[in-house]
């Protein structure tokens, strides 16, 4: 019995830690205060790269990470594994490359704190006053 109800908490933990909202952050000096859903999905497809004369280069969490597929999957309604096909013919066209991957959360503020055409995003719990939110993503 204890194996089994074990066994239901492990199972539910990827979802609980996943089950917060995601903000879409630039630096605080970043002259954009508002974006779009589509604009935000565009960036990070490849196909938009500025906005309002703004150049903008997006930064992406490592490949598996939880918080990196739930925003796929929450703003594009993409999967891991479509995402992945979709950079690959990108790539092998010539008309793309995928976003900047930095090592987790805490790499991103630092990154965009010190840049300002940077956009990632992160567990909104996490983006303090170093960075600027323009758009929750709700869980």
């Amino acid at each position: 019995m204890i194996k089994k109800i074990l066994f239901t908490v492990l199972l539910s933990f990827p979802i609980l830690v996943c089950a917060e909202e995601l903000a879409v952050v630039v630096g605080k000096d970043f002259p954009i205060t508002n974006i779009s859903d589509y604009e935000i999905e565009q960036i990070f497809s490849g196909k938009l790269r500025s906005i309002d004369g703004k150049d903008l280069q997006a930064l992406d969490l490592p490949g598996g990470d939880t918080t990196r597929n739930t925003f796929y999957q929450k703003l594009m309604g993409r999967s891991p594994d479509q995402m992945r096909s979709h950079w690959a013919r990108l790539i092998f066209t010539g008309k793309g490359r995928p976003p900047r991957e930095v090592n987790n959360s805490h790499d991103m503020i630092s990154m965009i704190k010190s840049s300002n055409n940077l956009i990632g995003y992160i567990p909104a719990s996490e983006a303090g006053e170093n960075v600027r939110i323009i758009k929750i993503i709700p869980q």
